[in-house]
This record gives C-alpha cells, sequence and structure tokens, in this order.
C-alpha cells in the first residue's frame, strides 16, 4: 500500500473549495458518508477529504486508477471515523490519473476524476 497521510484539516480544504462549510445539526439516527466531490491538484500535490457525520463507523477507501480504459484498484483501506472527516493528500506517490471511492454500508461515493501531472503511473 502507498504511504498515505491523514491531517484533520478541513478548514483548509474549506478554503480550497472542497467542502462546504458545516451543515445544520444532523437528525437524529442519521449517518452520511461525506466524501470531497473533487481531488484538489496544485502544487504537486493532490488531496482529497471524507469521513462521517452524525455517527461513527469504519469507511472503505480506495483509490482508483485509468488502465487501459478501465477503473482499476490502486491502492485501498478502511478508517475509523467518529462524526469527523480527515484530508488525506500525497503527490507523486498517487497514479496520474485517478478518483476515489468511498463506501460505507449501502452508501457509495466518488470522486470526479483528476489529472495528476506528478503522478507515478497509471497501471500496476
Amino acid at each position: 500500500m502507498r504511504r498515505i497521510a491523514a491531517v484533520a484539516a478541513a478548514a483548509m480544504l474549506t478554503a480550497t473549495g472542497l467542502v462546504g462549510t458545516a451543515a445544520p445539526a444532523q437528525a437524529a439516527g442519521t449517518c452520511t458518508l461525506e466524501l470531497s466531490k473533487y481531488i484538489y491538484n496544485g502544487a504537486n500535490m493532490v488531496m482529497w477529504s471524507q469521513g462521517l457525520s452524525g455517527c461513527a463507523g469504519t469507511v472503505d477507501t480506495e483509490v482508483q486508477s485509468l488502465c487501459n480504459g478501465q477503473w482499476i484498484v490502486w491502492s485501498q483501506w478502511s478508517a475509523y471515523y467518529d462524526n469527523q472527516t480527515a484530508t488525506y493528500y500525497g503527490d507523486v506517490d498517487y497514479p496520474n490519473y485517478m478518483r476515489v471511492h468511498a463506501t460505507f454500508g449501502t452508501q457509495e461515493k466518488y470522486t470526479e476524476p483528476a489529472q495528476n501531472n506528478n503522478g507515478g503511473g497509471d497501471c500496476l
């Protein structure tokens, strides 16, 4: 698995437009998978946010790479969130053309695909 760094920096993502401001308090019993719509790509760095709001649990994550016209799993992991969002970032380790796929129970989200000009390749 590639090196993944996690930093609780939702404020930075808000400043870059990846995440909106905090939503009103969740109604009792709701649980929402959070995943930024876009992967920030700039200054030789890719970055996105993900987590859970309104509950605690484990989110399964895949970084997917476009290889010969198909999306393949490039790296995967699981992380526990307790009503929190975390920021993930990296640079040359990530593939050239990538997206993030996150699942929690029946919830599933993808980021928009992003070109990583500093990427480490598309196919394994």
